[in-house]
């Protein structure tokens, strides 16, 4: 139990990024920040901005499967969609004990993997244990709202990585629940990529954390 809360805490801080670029209106710190991302095959494949920063959003694949666009920071996309809603607390339960992950095979998945493999990357396909290392190094934000709350269910995780098995990005998944009336539960996913970040989350991470946790890896 302990270990769950203790991802779910790492996934909700990991979880939410803004628009960072300062001193210019929306519309042209959203272009500049896309502009900029630090790995623009990568964003471009997922996520798009217009020529004037007015227009943005998932490509239309994605939107087609529900995703929705939240955020983007150019080291950071973070999108989510519906999973469950109008839920009792008794519902979430059950629903958080007999949950299945598709996080390696749904729409975004397999999106992100053919982005890899297109530029002879491999996608290492790992357990939540991997994780540790990126404590420190992307930042931490709070939930949006204070009626939001991560499950703390353990989802695979999938890292685009050199075939000498450097980190190049990093796939990851939330379950959160909002809470109104009843809750609705929402997938989020987190995209996280630069090669400050992945060089110094693979600084921090022992080569034993990375064999521990592999599952399997796509080539």
């Amino acid at each position: 139990m302990k270990k769950l809360m203790l991802i779910g805490l790492l996934f909700s801080a990991l979880t939410l990024g803004g628009c960072v670029t300062t001193g210019m209106d929306p519309a042209q710190s959203r272009l500049s920040d896309y502009q900029n991302a630090s790995d623009s095959k990568l964003t471009s494949g997922l996520y798009s901005v217009s020529a004037d920063g007015k227009e943005y959003g998932l490509t239309q694949s994605l939107k087609s499967e529900g995703y929705q666009f939240v955020s983007f920071d150019m080291e950071r996309l973070v999108m989510r969609k519906p999973v469950k809603s109008n839920l009792m607390p008794l519902q979430i339960a059950n629903f958080a004990n007999t949950y299945q992950s598709a996080a390696e095979n749904d729409a975004l998945a397999v999106e992100y993997i053919n982005i890899a493999k297109s530029r002879g990357n491999n996608v290492g396909v790992y357990r939540t244990g991997v994780l540790k290392g990126l404590i420190g190094v992307y930042g931490f934000s709070h939930l949006e709202k204070d009626n939001m709350e991560s499950l703390g269910i353990a989802e695979v995780v999938l890292m685009e990585q050199t075939v000498d098995g450097r980190p190049v990005s990093i796939l990851m998944r939330d379950l959160v629940s909002i809470h109104t009336v009843g809750a609705d539960v929402w997938q989020y996913s987190t995209l996280l990529m630069g090669r400050r970040g992945m060089g110094e989350f693979e600084n921090r991470t022992k080569k034993s954390v990375f064999d521990e946790n592999l599952i399997k890896l796509i080539k």
